[in-house]
């Protein structure tokens, strides 16, 4: 499995998750385990951060991934991978997208798809068992419109009980109007 959460990671099956618990994964509550680095790393055109997070519950541990393409902020994927400790193959269970091309159709123009708007990926049972990637099923959405919100949204969604210990100035409005007159 690649660092987005795509391809298999060798032997364990995706074939026995459910969607009650897929659901489980993404509202458990969560801490982090190894925080985020301060700035995000330029890689290929991309930046790109991630932390580790466990469920306070029962100590599952997620990766968390955050990319965004340097030439369009628009582009970006802020997802969930869980990490199972039983053998089976880790899944993405949650991503929220900004606008950007499906890589598979990036090349044949007459095919070309573009998700034109933000939009979140979940983990599906039914995706697993037909052997489709577990996330493919996408919907729209208007809960952010920028990175910030999205990131913002998604740690809340999956229920991040130490936002402000990792995140501190995340949701707050930054207006800049320049230098003060006295």
């Amino acid at each position: 499995m690649d660092e987005n959460g795509n391809g298999s990671s060798g032997a364990g099956s995706k074939s026995n998750y459910t969607d009650k618990e897929i659901d489980y994964l993404i509202s458990c509550e969560k801490r982090v385990k190894k925080p985020p680095r301060k700035k995000m790393r330029n890689v290929q055109g991309s930046l790109r951060n991630e932390m580790t997070v466990e469920s306070v519950e029962d100590g599952r541990l997620f990766r968390i991934f955050m990319r965004q393409n340097i030439d369009f902020n628009e582009s970006f994927s802020i997802g969930l991978v869980f990490l199972p400790s039983d053998g089976r193959q880790k899944i993405r269970v949650i991503r929220f997208n900004g606008v950007h091309v499906h890589a598979e159709f990036a090349s044949d123009s007459k095919s070309s798809r573009w998700h034109e708007y933000y939009h979140i990926h979940r983990a599906r049972a039914a995706n697993i068992s037909a052997g489709l990637r577990e996330d493919k099923s996408a919907v729209r959405t208007d809960r952010y419109a920028s990175f910030e919100e999205a990131l913002s949204e998604f740690l809340r969604e999956i229920h991040l009980i130490d936002i402000q210990d990792h995140f501190p100035t995340l949701g707050q409005l930054s207006l800049n109007f320049g230098k003060e007159e006295d």
